[in-house]
Parts: structure tokens; C-alpha cells; sequence
């Protein structure tokens, strides 16, 4: 997974793998995180084009989208593969911070986080609790969501392991 920088935090949402200026970028985690921590953050775009990119993240803050989403998974060679389960999602404003958390003092605080989400979110998961409660790994998605008429708003969408 690529990773951003501090002095270009967006570098690859218009550069290809080999880094050359491109419009659909590559989905890219941030560089306050840690692939293999316990709460990755990844930004990517929503394109035109279906199941590119992150094309199929993006209407995730409804809760029929939500409701039909799969698994997603995770890799990295220090930590192996993992499963996200989703659990909420939401359309917010772009800079709307408290959505884009960077790192989690304990399990506690992450599962706070989680609580808040699902507690502020468009759409929830019903079996929100359980998950929250046994959560240990976090996957936050970052998209445009292509709402008309709603230019800065992304779609945040929120797994779990």
C-alpha cells in the first residue's frame, strides 16, 4: 500500500503507481498511519467507471449500499491478511477531521471512536454493537461521494476486524 507524505499528504491521489500524473490516482493510506496498525485510513477516488477504484465506496453512506457491502481485506507482509467487516458509514463534509482519526491511545479509545461513528452516521450495521465491542482493527475508506450540488462532501466509510 502506498503511503502519503507530510510535505505532499496528496500526492497520490493524481499520480500512478510509477508516478506519473494521472486523473484517477491510487488509493493511498496516510502517512499518520501505519499499514499494519490498528487503524489505517486510505483515500482514493470515486471514478465514472464501476467497481474502479474506489467506485463502490462511495454510495456506502446510504444504508442499502451499506447494507449490501462485502468484506474487505487487508495485507501487508509484517501482519498478513485480515477481514474488515463494514460498519457504518457516513457523507461529511471534506474537512470534517473527526471522521479521519490518525491513531488510538488503547482498545478503549478506539471502540469510543467506533461508538461515535455509529452514533453520528448516515448508515449503521444492526449488529453494530457486538462489532464495536470486539473490535480491535479499524479500515477507514475516504471517497468523494458524488452527491450533486455537494462538491465537498466524501463518503467515510468504517470496517472492522
Amino acid at each position: 500500500m502506498l503511503s502519503s507524505t507530510e510535505d505532499d499528504p496528496e500526492e497520490w491521489l493524481y499520480t500512478d503507481l510509477w508516478g506519473n500524473p494521472s486523473e484517477t490516482g491510487t488509493p493511498y493510506l496516510d502517512h499518520r498511519c501505519r499499514a499494519d496498525g490498528d487503524l489505517m485510513v486510505v483515500y482514493g477516488h470515486r471514478t465514472a467507471y464501476e467497481s474502479y477504484l474506489f467506485h463502490d465506496v462511495s454510495p456506502l453512506w446510504e444504508q442499502e449500499a451499506l447494507d449490501a457491502a462485502g468484506e474487505a481485506t487487508w495485507e501487508t507482509r509484517s501482519s498478513g491478511e485480515a477481514t474488515f467487516r463494514p460498519l457504518c458509514a457516513a457523507s461529511v463534509r471534506m474537512d470534517d477531521a473527526r471522521w479521519q482519526p490518525f491513531s488510538a491511545k488503547d482498545p478503549e479509545g478506539l471502540r469510543e471512536w467506533l461508538a461515535w461513528a455509529c452514533e453520528e452516521a448516515d448508515a449503521v450495521r444492526s449488529d453494530a454493537e457486538p462489532l464495536v465491542a470486539q473490535a480491535s482493527r479499524v479500515l477507514v475508506l475516504v471517497t468523494c461521494n458524488g452527491r450533486a450540488f455537494h462538491p465537498v462532501t466524501r463518503t467515510v466509510a468504517v470496517f472492522v476486524a
